[in-house]
Order: C-alpha cells, then sequence, then structure tokens
C-alpha cells in the first residue's frame, strides 16, 4: 500500500510523455528497482533485439559498376537475418546489419558472382 501512495505522489510532480518512458525506467532499473516492479519483461525482449544484431563490414572484390552493387545487395539482402546492406563498388565493401551468419554472407556473394575476402 505505502509504494502505491509513494508512485501515486511521485507522479503527479513528474509526469512522462510517451518519449520519457524508457529512459526514465532504464534509470530506475539501473538505480536497483526490480523487474517485477517496473514491469520490465516488454524492456528485456527490446533490450535483447537491440544487442544482437550488429553491422559489420566486408571486403568484396569484383564489383565495377551499380549493377555489381545491386546484385551483391539483392544477393545478400534476401538471406534471414539480414536487416540493411549495402555495397560500394569503389571501395570494395559490402556493409551488412543484422544477425545473419558471415558463412552464409559469403555464400550470397559468391553466388551474385564476386569473391569474398572476409571482415575489412
Amino acid at each position: 500500500m505505502l509504494s502505491v501512495l509513494w508512485a501515486a505522489l511521485l507522479g503527479i510532480p513528474l509526469p512522462l510523455c510517451s518519449c520519457g518512458v524508457i529512459p526514465t525506467t532504464v534509470g530506475l532499473k539501473n538505480e536497483g528497482a526490480s523487474k517485477g516492479a517496473l514491469g520490465m519483461k516488454f524492456f528485456d525482449k527490446f533490450k535483447k533485439q537491440e544487442t544482437e544484431a550488429g553491422t559489420v563490414v566486408y571486403t568484396v572484390e569484383g564489383m565495377h559498376c551499380n549493377h555489381c552493387k545491386a546484385a551483391v545487395e539483392q544477393s545478400v539482402g534476401k538471406l534471414k537475418g539480414v536487416e540493411t546492406c549495402e555495397a560500394t563498388p569503389a571501395a570494395n565493401t559490402l556493409v551488412v546489419t543484422g544477425t545473419a551468419s558471415e558463412n552464409d554472407i559469403r555464400k550470397a556473394v559468391e553466388q551474385a558472382g564476386f569473391e569474398f575476402k572476409g571482415v575489412k
């Protein structure tokens, strides 16, 4: 009962808009508030998805034009776990964001007809 009263008193001077809920919740969690007190199950799921996806830059040789760029991006972009990919022929790079494995990306690049050199 005391916690409900305390929350009601704090809620009056500190109204939160929808933009402030997550940062406030993170701050309270970092201060030691329990997950149950904050209803944090949704937050754990969000945080897990956020940290699993990463961005990696690979070296891909043999791309010379926008057609080559499109071929690599189309092949890699359809892989499960790829959120975004961008090839740059002039720099011989392929930037991939997501959770797809390097081996799957290698296969997709090679199927498109280009040489995969690995992480840059």
